[in-house]
């Protein structure tokens, strides 16, 4: 590396950050909201870590937490709307009042303070009354109700929103049961009805692109994937084939859907080894192909190393990350250790390189425009007595995970934005609050929301300076 490289980013790039309405709003049922999943899901650990009850209380702090925003320098913030803040029902005639001017405020405070708003609709709550009604996604119904909920959100903000997220991480939320708010039912196979789900939400992807196509023509919508670089584990024909495998079934196969509008045949043949499938309405072929998204929304951890097994045990590790040993694919593959890497205490390997990968094999594959909507460390930060959070290992990881982000905008691919994950301390949906991403820290624990007061990190100094200069310089030691 040469001395005093200069890593200078576009013009118009869009330095940002984000967080989603369940992560951070609290006030769960207040001012007329409704109780969704994500509640439940969280309700349900609520004896073991914090609850989306009180949250960071982003709801009556924001004007607090925008103007952090605005002093650190962001040009985007990346949230959500809550569904059920704003139809508490998920499927009311009448939309609720309160939520709908918390929504109006801030995004009228972000313009004011020359943020770009990156609205997503959905972000894993979906109301829990659909859910007690037709068991959510599973139903057809939900597509409608979805696009319903979205039309009023077009037509509400749509003269202030220009960019907009449809579904964040269907894939996974197909996969989690209480997130996705699936009622348990000895008649019905999991397997096929989380497939059928994932159809459902891949015909309202598409069919509010089209709707927002038609309202917003300046606007851009597009979803967010969660993106799992992978390598294999020797150069053995099996391990290499098997990366590839997991590679695609956990991330192209959904882009694939959201791009080309049609199941990859490698997926049709992975649903049939599962023996499940899914229901087409003869209409179905033609919405999916008929909404094409403007730009793809990447979140990105980490990578997985894949060796082959063949083993019959779909054991899942218990906090649903990929650990080593995590066996995928139906028992034929597992995840193992990476020795070339460092690993978080939550057993995610820290890679940047790999994100530079990633972002080079989506683009090369759909020359599509990509926003990094997630990319972020969470850590046990420790509050000194001078209230101060020195986590060098933060600036060290958006150090480097930024270099290869300029590394592939060199390398040509075309990214609108970055969003760290995440502006300020969140409600983890899998470890509550001290597992902490924030460049702003919430003094809170567990169970003592304390006054929740915001203290700005090491890293949040880091960041912005970064955002000043348009990028920063690397010297060489």
């Amino acid at each position: 590396m040469e001395n005093n490289k200069e890593l200078t980013f576009p013009k118009d790039f869009l330095w940002g950050a984000g967080t989603s309405a369940f992560q951070v709003e609290g006030a769960y049922l207040e001012d007329g909201k409704g109780i969704t999943s994500a509640d439940l899901h969280s309700l349900q650990k609520s004896d073991k870590q914090a609850d989306t009850k009180v949250s960071v209380d982003f709801y009556h702090k924001y004007e607090e937490d925008i103007k952090l925003m605005s002093e650190l320098g962001l040009k985007s913030y990346r949230f959500s709307i809550s569904w059920a803040r704003i139809f508490p029902n998920g499927n009311d005639r009448i939309p609720n009042k309160l939520g709908v001017d918390f929504y109006d405020k801030i995004i009228n405070l972000l313009l004011d303070n020359n943020i770009e708003p990156i609205v997503t609709l959905y972000h894993f709550d979906i109301p829990q009354n659909l859910v007690e009604m037709y068991n959510g996604w599973a139903s057809r119904k939900c597509i409608d109700d979805y696009e319903a909920y979205a039309k009023y959100c077009f037509s509400k903000y749509g003269d202030r929103v220009k960019y907009w997220i449809t579904i964040n991480e269907q894939r996974v939320l197909a996969e989690s049961k209480s997130l996705i708010g699936f009622k348990e039912n000895k008649n019905i196979n999991w397997e096929s009805i989380r497939h059928q789900m994932n159809h459902n939400m891949y015909l309202a992807n598409a069919k509010v692109i089209k709707l927002c196509h038609k309202m917003l023509q300046n606007a851009k919508i597009g979803p967010a994937i969660s993106y799992l670089t992978t390598y294999p584990a020797s150069s053995k024909p099996e391990d290499v084939f098997y990366a590839k495998q997991l590679e695609d079934i956990w991330s192209f196969a959904t882009i694939d859907m959201y791009c080309y509008g049609d199941y990859p045949s490698y997926y049709k043949q992975y649903m049939k080894e599962c023996n499940v499938s899914v229901e087409y309405d003869k209409s179905d072929s033609e919405i999916l192909k008929n909404a094409k998204p403007d730009f793809i929304g990447i979140n990105w951890y980490q990578t997985a190393t894949v060796k082959y097994t063949n083993v019959l045990d779909k054991e899942l590790n218990k906090n649903n990350s990929l650990e080593p040993t995590t066996i995928l694919l139906n028992g034929k593959i597992k995840i193992v250790k990476n020795e070339n890497l460092n690993y978080t205490n939550w057993g995610w390997p820290i890679d940047p390189k790999g994100f530079r990968i990633a972002l080079r094999k989506i683009y090369e594959r759909y020359h599509i425009p990509i926003i990094i909507t997630e990319n972020g460390l969470g850590a046990e930060d420790t509050l000194t007595e001078s209230k101060n959070i020195h986590d060098n290992y933060r600036i060290e990881f958006l150090k480097n995970h930024l270099i290869n982000v300029k590394n592939a905008i060199d390398d040509g691919v075309e990214i609108l934005s970055y969003n760290y994950w995440s502006f300020i301390d969140i409600l983890s949906s899998s470890n509550g609050i001290n597992k902490r991403y924030g460049l702003v820290y919430v003094d809170r624990d567990e169970f003592n929301e304390k006054q929740l007061e915001r203290i700005k990190k090491d890293s949040y100094y880091f960041y912005k300076d970064i955002i000043k200069s348009n990028g920063f310089i690397l010297s060489k030691k």
